[in-house]
Order: C-alpha cells, then sequence, then structure tokens
C-alpha cells in the first residue's frame, strides 16, 4: 500500500532553543537515518499537516547535537559516543581481563615453591586467588567476544549477498554465550569469520578446570630438621696411641674399644650388626649418596687343600696347653694355668690337616690319640674348630706367603684360615670340616641411606679397594739385640673422580692387627663327643690363653661364613662411623614439607584464548571501519527492532504462535539489507 504524500511545512525555530544555526547540517545527518520511525508512523497514522508531522519536525530542527526526550533536551559526551558508538568499553573490557590473567601468572610466579604455610600475600591463599580473578578475566572477556559477535552478525547480513534469514537468529545465540555458539558452529560450518568466536566462548567453558590444574601441592624434603649421618675420611683415633711414661721411643698399642665391641661377638657368639648413629626427625627420611671408609671382607673356599690322616702333629691346638712368644720370640710351653713346662703336647692325632705331608703337618679338625700308634682305639680331645692367621701376630712370619686366594691383596688387615666340623660327634666320625679363607682389607664405599617410618636402610652402591698390588708394611729394626718388626705405612685410597683421599694412620692400622690378634688363632675343643666345646684364645698377647664355654660357636657349621663375615665388617663399618673425633657429618632430609608447585603448562589454554579474544575483537573492529555503511549496532535489541525486517520479509514471514513454524519459514527465506538509509533486511523474491 502506497503511503500518501506529505506536504513539509517549514517550521521556525522556537525561541527555547537560543544560539543555533538555522538549521545544523551535522545534526540534521545524525537524525535523518531514524527518518523511517517518522516515515513509518506517518504512512500509517499521520496525514499531510497533521500534528504528527510537525512534531518530527520540530525534533528536526533543533539545536546541534541535541535530541529530545520526554520533552528534555541533552548533550552526549565524546565519552559517552567512544562508549555506545564505538568500542571503547569492550576494548577496557579486554584489557580487564587481559591483566586478570597476568595478575593469575604474577601470583602463581609469587607463590611458585613457596610452602603452604608461608605467610601469601595480604594472608589470602592462592586459591582464592585465582578464582577470583579468573572469574573477572572471564566476565571481562566474554564482553568483547559477546558484542563483536553481534556487530559481524550486522556485517554478514550487509554483505550484498543473500543469507538465510535463520543466520540472524543463529548469530543472536553466539552471542549469548556457549550453547548457542556451539549451535554456531554446527550449522555454519566455518562460514563466518564469527566462527572464531563462537570458539573462543566454547574455550572459555575450559578455563576453571585448567587454572584448577595449574597450582599442585607436592611435599619436599625440608631444610629445617635436617636429618644426619656421619661418615668417615681420616681414621686416627686419639685414644688409639699411648706413650710409654719411661720410654717415649715405645709406641704402646692399646685396643681399641668400640671395633673390640663390634668384632668380640662375631667370634664369641651372639653378633649381631649395630644401628648406625643417625638422627632422623620425622622418622622418613633421605640422604645423598655419600663414600665412607669402611672395610671389606671376602672367604674363599679352601676344601680341597684339606688332607685326612692320622699323624704325628704339634698338639699346640689342646686346651690343656699352649705356647706364646717369649722376649727373644722363642717358644715358651704353658699348661692351662700359664706355668712354663718342659712338656710338649705332641702326639698322634686323626684328623684334616694342612700341609699333611709336609714335616710340619697342621691338623685343623680331628682328634687325639691315647698314644702315638694310628691304630689305637682310645681316643682323646677332639678339635672341632681351628682359626689359623697366615700371618703371625707378633713375629710376622707368614705362612703361604701371607694368603692363599688373595696374593694380590694390599695392606690386608687379617687373612685367615677357618676349618670346622658341626659338632663333636662328626669330629670323631671324621666327617669333612668347612673350610675357608677369609681377608679383611680397608676400602671406600659408596652407600645410599634412607629411613621410612623410623626403619633406618642402606644400601652398598659401589665399593673401591686399592688394587695397586701387594704392600706389606712390616719392616724390621734391630732394638737391645733383638730383630723387631714395625708397620710403617699409611693406608690411603683415592676413588676415581673423587676429591676426597680416604686415610688410616700407620698405628691405627696396626691397632686393627692388635685386635684380631686378640682372637686368633683360636681352637674349640671337646673332651669326648657329648661334653661341651671350650673356646682357646688370645694365644699370643698375654702368657696364657683365655678360656670360654662355647655350646654356639657362630663360625661352626651350618653357617655362612661369607655372610657372617661380612655382616662382620658391616658391625666395624658402623663403629667407625661412630666416632666423634674422626667422623663429618652427612645432612639429609630431615621431614617432609608441603610446597606449592606451578604447573605452567596448564596456562597455555587461558592466555591462548586471551589472543584469540583479542584477535577476534581488532579484526571486527577493523572491519566495522572498513564498513562505513553499516552502523556499530553490535547486540543492541534496539538496533534489531528499528533495522530489523523490512514489511516485505513480515508479509512473507506471516503470523504464527509456534516457533517452529517461524524456525522453518527463516531456515528457507534468504534476506540481505538494503543499501541505502533503510537498511533493513528484504527478501530475495524468486
Amino acid at each position: 500500500m502506497n503511503a500518501p504524500k506529505i506536504h513539509q511545512e517549514p517550521v521556525p525555530q522556537t525561541a527555547n532553543i537560543g544560539n543555533s544555526q538555522d538549521h545544523d547540517e551535522n545534526f540534521t545527518k545524525e537524525v535523518e537515518p531514524h527518518s523511517h520511525f517518522r516515515n513509518a508512523f506517518l504512512r500509517k497514522y499521520g496525514t499531510a499537516d497533521t500534528d504528527l508531522e510537525s512534531n518530527f519536525k520540530r525534533a528536526e530542527s533543533g539545536a546541534s547535537k541535541l535530541s529530545v526526550v520526554g520533552g528534555q533536551t541533552h548533550r552526549w559526551s565524546v565519552l559517552s559516543r567512544l562508549i555506545v558508538d564505538w568500542w571503547l568499553w569492550e576494548l577496557l573490557s579486554w584489557v580487564i581481563g587481559a591483566l586478570s590473567f597476568c595478575g593469575i601468572a604474577l601470583i602463581l610466579g609469587y607463590f611458585d615453591n613457596r610452602t603452604l604455610s608461608s605467610k601469601g600475600l595480604l594472608g589470602i591463599t592462592i586459591n582464592a586467588y585465582i578464582s577470583v580473578l579468573s572469574a573477572i578475566g572471564k566476565f571481562a572477556l566474554a564482553v568483547p567476544v559477546e558484542e563483536a559477535l553481534g556487530q559481524l552478525k550486522w556485517l554478514w547480513f550487509s554483505a550484498g549477498q543473500p543469507r538465510k534469514l535463520i543466520d540472524f537468529e543463529r548469530f543472536d545465540g553466539a552471542s549469548r554465550g556457549p550453547w548457542g555458539s556451539f549451535m554456531f558452529l554446527l550449522h555454519m560450518k566455518g562460514r563466518s569469520f564469527a566462527s572464531l568466536g563462537a570458539i573462543v566462548t566454547l574455550l572459555s567453558l575450559t578455563l576453571d578446570p585448567f587454572f584448577q590444574q595449574v597450582v599442585t601441592f607436592p611435599q619436599r624434603p625440608s631444610i629445617y630438621g635436617r636429618s644426619m649421618l656421619t661418615r668417615v675420611v681420616r681414621f686416627n683415633p686419639m685414644d688409639a696411641v699411648t706413650q710409654d711414661a719411661t720410654d717415649h721411643n715405645t709406641t704402646i698399642i692399646s685396643p681399641d674399644g668400640r671395633l673390640d665391641e663390634a668384632i668380640g661377638p662375631y667370634f664369641l657368639g651372639n653378633p649381631s650388626v649395630p644401628p648406625v648413629n643417625s638422627f632422623c626427625p620425622s622418622g622418613t627420611c633421605t640422604w645423598p649418596k655419600f663414600d665412607t671408609l669402611a672395610l671389606c671382607g671376602a672367604c674363599e673356599d679352601i676344601g680341597n687343600l684339606l688332607t685326612f690322616d692320622c699323624l704325628y702333629e704339634s698338639g699346640d691346638w689342646r686346651s690343656d696347653q699352649s705356647s706364646y712368644l717369649n722376649s727373644s720370640y722363642g717358644v715358651t710351653w704353658v699348661d692351662a694355668k700359664g706355668n712354663p713346662t718342659s712338656k710338649t703336647p705332641a702326639g698322634m692325632s686323626c684328623g684334616y690337616f694342612l700341609n699333611a705331608t709336609s714335616d710340619n703337618p697342621i691338623m685343623m679338625t680331628g682328634y687325639a690319640l691315647s698314644s702315638n700308634n694310628s691304630a689305637s682305639k682310645t681316643v682323646g680331645q677332639g678339635l672341632l674348630m681351628r682359626q689359623l692367621p697366615l700371618r703371625h701376630g707378633l713375629s710376622t712370619e707368614t705362612k703361604w706367603g701371607g694368603s692363599i686366594h688373595f696374593p694380590n691383596t694390599s695392606q690386608p688387615i687379617i687373612d685367615f684360615i677357618t676349618v670346622a666340623t658341626e659338632d663333636g660327634t662328626s669330629v670323631y666320625a671324621n666327617k669333612t670340616p668347612v673350610a675357608h679363607e677369609c681377608m679383611l682389607q680397608w676400602c671406600v664405599k659408596t652407600i645410599a641411606a634412607s629411613s621410612s617410618n623410623g626403619e633406618y636402610k642402606e644400601e652398598v652402591v659401589s665399593t673401591f679397594v686399592d688394587g695397586s698390588g701387594p704392600l706389606d708394611g712390616w719392616h724390621p729394626f734391630f732394638r737391645d739385640g733383638i730383630v723387631r718388626q714395625h708397620y710403617s705405612l699409611n693406608v690411603t685410597l683415592t676413588p676415581p673422580g673423587q676429591n676426597d683421599t680416604f686415610w688410616v694412620s700407620n698405628l691405627t692400622m696396626f691397632q686393627q692387627m692388635v685386635l684380631f690378634n686378640l682372637a686368633l688363632p683360636s681352637y674349640l675343643t671337646v673332651d669326648d663327643p657329648s661334653t661341651t666345646p671350650i673356646l682357646r684364645y688370645s694365644n699370643i698377647l698375654r702368657n696364657y690363653p683365655a678360656l670360654k664355654k662355647t655350646p654356639n660357636d657362630p663360625w661352626l657349621p651350618p653357617t655362612n661364613i661369607s655372610q657372617h663375615f661380612e655382616n662382620m665388617a658391616t658391625s666395624m663399618d658402623r663403629a667407625l662411623r661412630s666416632y666423634p673425633n674422626t667422623t663429618e657429618k652427612v645432612f639429609g632430609t630431615g621431614s617432609f614439607e608441603t610446597y606449592v608447585h606451578i604447573r605452567w603448562a596448564w596456562l597455555t589454554l587461558p592466555f591462548i584464548v586471551l589472543l584469540l579474544s583479542s584477535l577476534f575483537l581488532f579484526v571486527t573492529i577493523l572491519e566495522s571501519c572498513r564498513r562505513r555503511d553499516v552502523g556499530i549496532w553490535k547486540t543492541s535489541s534496539l538496533a534489531t527492532l528499528a533495522y530489523g525486517l523490512s514489511d516485505d520479509a513480515k508479509d512473507e514471514l506471516g503470523s504464527s504462535r509456534s516457533m517452529l513454524e517461524l524456525i522453518e519459514k527463516a531456515n528457507g527465506m534468504e534476506v540481505s539489507a538494503m543499501p541505502g538509509e533503510n537498511a533493513r533486511l528484504t527478501p530475495k523474491f524468486k
């Protein structure tokens, strides 16, 4: 229906608008785009020379940049126009979002690696900061994305190509939230740059889970209340050496008390490995690997060297007699009470011998005969076990060159043979004994230590021994008309790649030899198969030996000799590490503390969302500036009402109360914005 022609008369300016030009061109340009409101009203309701037309004429003829609302005039400020008719608010919102995300990163950097109990910023927890700032950031970033989506809607329909009317609904839905964005992507399939905004909206849903994954609270060793162990680098205990008060040229070596307590049970019975001297305040501690001076032992089987026979032998193993070296290194025989005697215990014995074919056979296990006739059926004392050092403790005389299986060992502390049968019955039954050669030397052990729930554990990671070959530290010297022996070599060990040199003085080395001279040689004997065995030891340092009833000697079968000897070396190690004056402290963790650990990789997505939103906003702004024929209406509902469907489009849609029918019609209708002032959505007619 054609609208009637309207006669327009010039209206003079009213007196209440003073100081204005007769007709402000700028204001006219501003109002003219809205003339379709007037035309629409006049087309339906107005006639020529009506009051309605006169009101429009009066509004148009007002002062510059004034609008009439409810009979009052308002002047729009530059700031208001930058916010409403440009993108100032959206840019500020993006900046607020960026500052929020950067604030989160700064706060995470502040809390990173700090203990959970440490004082935070203003007493506020890190999770509270993240929650508040992430909420602000999400809200702020949503504003430019939603407004840009709304603006792209108008640009989409003003591109000069027919578009489906349902696209208007899809753009509108995408600007409202994630579900609309999902449906937009599903239907548009990337045909519009607005798809980037929909992707940003969907990615924003993942911001909270990603921020929650950034912060973890693991445990780590605390630097406070540290645990402690000890190690030995230089071993030279001060109480090991004293000087004779009357002869300052004589060094008197006294047995070392701590090591004597460690060794004694392994020869006299009831051995056990002592605990490590350590401190762990929490019960669960770890220490770095450390190197320490230690003792290393090894045992080898020598059963093939034994021969069973009945031979004439010295009988020095019998419990009723013994011998020692006098001051002239001569042999003095004594009885069990230490009284010198000219009677020697030599006689015929049957058993297992070393050097059985030599002039000086050594019986290791067996029994004596009552007469020197090997056919005699009357037996005497039995020898269950014999332990024989291969170097004499005083004369330093050696047997088999000082070692059978370990000839290349450098500076051994002790190298001895132990041969034993299970009990007295086995001896008199001529059962084959168990025979080993055992050697002990200084070494350096690399140890990994830890404690869990109060249970301490050590593991020997590696061992270093001096492989330079045999070194004999014994040197003879002449004094008082007698040739004496002096041990002159220090022990030095330098593992490869180490800065530490581990060291033992020659006097301390000799002191450890003295400890074994107290125990070796030793003999375990019985009077008959039913009696309790008697251990005779300390045979060379005193004028008479020590005797001890030993029903359960630790060296008898079925004891694992190698393990037993290794345990003895470990006990000595721990005794070494208990000396206050010769140890160094090894510090480890004392307790565990909970700390803040930032997993920075989880911030990747939030900052990708931030960058994509900035790209989306700036491209939309540039496109809007390029397309000056399209107003900056964004998501405005007023713009939709003012510049929505043309009358033809409305007529084609018809009236319906069913949303499904409306969607179906919109899906089948193509529209485009006509160029010019009345840029409404006009249908494309087929």
